[in-house]
């Protein structure tokens, strides 16, 4: 099954998917449904047991906004699936489907359409939604590296270095995102791929990568509490933060823990390369 869920920063995520799907053509179009009107917010199980059957063999994310709004993205494929998708939420919020709460859009022709509306989504916005993320204090795990993996970390550190083709490691717990920016990377480089914090520290420790991009918002801790982790015993690492938002917080504390870089989704191939490009710079 490839139906990724993202029920964090929804509006960004699918804002980003949408404008990144004119570079990757990953995603193609979206059906958005309007549940916000009926005062009725759909549960997020309750959906994928409905959908997964339809979507089984589909490349697609399902979004759940702050406002009960759901959007499905999806790779392309017949539009009867999509029909189908379509009566399943009719028939899920007992509709008969005259109440017209859906809209198709296919992001070659309605790109645009879809952006608009989710700009619009995100400045309603409730205040206290447009707060930092939660930090390090509110997250159960304290990245750290065993005694085993920091001995190997000094130990390997500087031959990992002068590697001709560079290693990198994509800290991204959003599949869609990791895939995407992963798909601009493997051709050229080794990658490595983590979706949570405890998974990027086994993997830095493990390979020591030349690179590491790495998610601010993490599931089980703050992103940048694993960069301090990977700078305070790895000086010379090259990290750089990525992240759906430009918080001056997040800005202040990446230049705290003195990474090298600091990019704001979406991913471009250029945001990217040059990020790589600094790194060889900074070798030679």
């Amino acid at each position: 099954m490839l139906i990724d869920i993202v029920n964090k920063n929804a509006e960004r995520a699918l804002l980003s998917a949408v404008e990144q799907s004119d570079q990757r053509h990953a995603l193609r179009g979206a059906l958005y449904f309007r549940c916000a009107k009926l005062n009725q917010k759909p549960q997020e199980e309750e959906i994928l047991l409905i959908f997964r059957s339809l979507l089984q063999d589909k490349k697609a994310a399902i979004y759940f906004f702050h406002d009960g709004d759901l959007a499905i993205a999806w790779n392309g494929g017949k539009k009867s699936v999509l029909d189908d998708v379509c009566k399943q939420l009719y028939a899920y919020f007992h509709l008969t489907g005259n109440e017209a709460l859906h809209t198709y859009y296919d992001f070659n022709a309605h790109g645009e359409d879809l952006r608009l509306a989710l700009r619009d989504k995100l400045k309603s916005f409730p205040a206290n939604s447009k707060k930092p993320h939660a930090h390090s204090a509110d997250h159960p795990m304290k990245p750290a590296f065993t005694d085993a993996q920091l001995r190997h970390i000094k130990k390997h550190a500087a031959e990992r270095r002068t590697l001709k083709v560079p290693t990198i490691l994509i800290v991204e717990d959003q599949d869609f995102s990791r895939s995407l920016l992963k798909g601009m990377l493997n051709k050229i480089y080794e990658c490595y791929c983590a979706a949570t914090a405890e998974q990027a520290v086994a993997l830095y420790a493990e390979h020591i990568p030349c690179i590491t991009f790495l998610d601010i918002e993490l599931p089980d801790a703050n992103g940048h509490d694993v960069a301090a982790l990977i700078k305070r015993h790895d000086p010379e690492s090259f990290v750089v933060m990525v992240t759906a938002n430009h918080y001056e917080k997040d800005v202040a504390l990446a230049r705290t823990n003195k990474v090298q870089g600091f990019i704001v989704k979406p991913y471009s191939k250029q945001k990217i390369m040059e990020a790589v490009r600094k790194f060889r710079g900074a070798r030679t």
